[in-house]
């Protein structure tokens, strides 16, 4: 085989992977949380968008707010146990692995959607060192690691 078809075959087989690739990481139509929250609410996605960039809220807090939040965290959970188990099938996570991101997945969940910190930070909004007098001011190499 010439030089110039095998990176003809190269070159195609790379194309493909990337193809197959970046089809694993589209979204399925209902599967983020605007989409979650919209079908639970009744409004569109883009009314469920718009709401969240004008009130500053988590999909969590608005679900709450809407009294479908149990229905929404249902949801949600369903949806992560689903993505751990195509990974699985994937072979890109063992059974063990899923099982650990699972747990840790639900005990960050805390019924408003917003994880363990509340949607804070682990400081809960203080600044870096847990002051609110440095609430803002810490650039990310001013912060002492966890």
């Amino acid at each position: 085989m010439n030089r110039a078809k095998k990176l003809f075959i190269t070159g195609a087989m790379l194309a493909a992977i990337t193809a197959t690739s970046l089809t694993a990481f589209a979204a399925v139509p209902g599967d983020s949380p605007a989409e979650i929250l919209a079908n639970l609410t009744g409004k569109s996605t883009t009314e469920i968008q718009d709401q969240r960039s004008s009130e500053h809220k988590s999909f969590g807090k608005m679900a709450q707010e809407a009294g479908v939040g149990d229905a929404f965290n249902a949801a949600m959970s369903d949806r992560h146990k689903e993505h751990l188990a195509q990974k699985v099938a994937d072979g890109t996570l063992t059974q063990e692995q899923a099982e650990t991101m699972q747990q840790r997945h639900q005990m960050g969940a805390n019924g408003s959607g917003m994880g363990m910190h509340n949607g804070m930070g682990n400081k809960h909004g203080m600044g870096c060192r847990g002051n609110s007098d440095t609430a803002g001011t810490c650039g990310p190499t001013d912060c002492p690691k966890a």
